[in-house]
């Protein structure tokens, strides 16, 4: 299933100990200035929203700010006697800013619930009394501070996973699984696949990575527009063309009404106008399935360089596969 691959992928660990760590120092001076609970204060989910957008750059320093500010308002208001709508309305403000090319309504739904859940858990920890006598007050903020950024991260896992957008283009169209268009792609996605997993145990470069999802994506595309060009010449008979134009010249030859010859030179130009952009369209047909098999040799070699070296301690090998990226790059940009 593509959401556990997926989510495979979502690193976790270091946005958790920064979480923690500015939660946990947070809460201990909310505890001795305030002397009170620090867990449920707006000002403990306003620094999450400080540190959610420190680990997530949106575009613009404006949607930063308006993060932090939306979410401050909220927890002011909302806070600690409107939970649910609170957690609704915080995941709406990460989806909506923080995450908008991934957002989507089942992802904003789970990730409400999630977050509303984070409450429960956290005043379950509160009445383990014997978590107290092992560690004083205030000190035991620090495991609630713990609690609340792993549940807070863990809520916000649905945004982070995304389905491999070559797979989804792929998905995405609807073939016709008798054309070489489809055989095309089945074998463009094949190969992207087998890469991404050697990637992942030898590349050193994440760029590469992105690089090589973004073009493949590119071809995925332009294999279906092949596709849809092959639909549309199999629609067209040339030959009948051929022999209508062939009728309509015998017809003005032997006419000899003005008006009705006009019209019969007219359609015989209509008709040679389609053949001609039969012709257009054939040559781009040819030219876009050279392309993408070039692109595949590409996707090969770069398969075999990975298949055959140890590409985590060679300078000279990755240097290989930026090569093989570059012409990548050049062949999909010349699409």
């Amino acid at each position: 299933m593509w959401i556990l691959e997926a989510l495979a992928e979502v690193p976790f660990k270091k946005p958790f100990f920064v979480m923690w760590i500015t939660l946990g120092a947070a809460s201990l001076l909310l505890s001795y200035f305030l002397a009170t609970i620090p867990i449920f204060h707006p000002v403990i989910f306003l620094i999450i929203a400080a540190v959610c957008v420190y680990l997530w750059q949106t575009k613009s320093l404006l949607f930063n700010a308006l993060v932090v500010l939306l979410i401050a308002v909220a927890a002011w208001y909302l806070l600690p006697f409107h939970m649910p709508l609170f957690c609704v309305l915080v995941s709406l403000i990460f989806g909506k800013l923080l995450f908008s090319d991934q957002f989507r309504i089942w992802k904003w739904a789970v990730a409400a619930v999630l977050l509303t859940a984070t409450f429960p858990i956290l005043s379950s920890w509160e009445r383990l009394t014997h978590i107290q006598t092992l560690i004083p007050y205030p000190w035991t903020n620090l495991i609630e501070s713990g609690v609340l950024a792993f549940c807070t991260l863990f809520a916000l896992l649905p945004y982070q996973i995304r389905k491999d957008s070559v797979v989804e283009a792929f998905e995405h169209y609807g073939w016709k699984t008798s054309t070489d268009a489809f055989r095309l792609a089945d074998e463009t996605v094949q190969l992207y696949q087998k890469i991404k997993r050697m990637m992942k145990a030898h590349e050193q470069n994440p760029a590469i990575a992105q690089d090589l999802e973004d073009y493949t994506q590119r071809i995925i595309h332009q294999c279906f527009q092949l596709h849809r060009i092959h639909a549309e010449l199999n629609g067209i008979s040339v030959v009948a063309l051929e022999k209508q134009i062939a009728a309509l010249k015998e017809k003005l030859a032997s006419v000899d009404d003005a008006a009705a010859k006009q019209q019969y030179e007219q359609t015989l130009a209509n008709k040679e106008k389609q053949v001609e952009q039969f012709e257009k369209l054939r040559r781009s047909q040819e030219r876009l399935h050279a392309q993408i098999v070039n692109y595949n040799s590409s996707l090969e070699n770069i398969r075999l360089a990975y298949s055959h070296q140890d590409f985590a301690g060679s300078s000279a090998a990755t240097e290989n596969i930026e090569m093989f990226m570059d012409g990548i790059k050049a062949r999909a940009e010349g699409f």
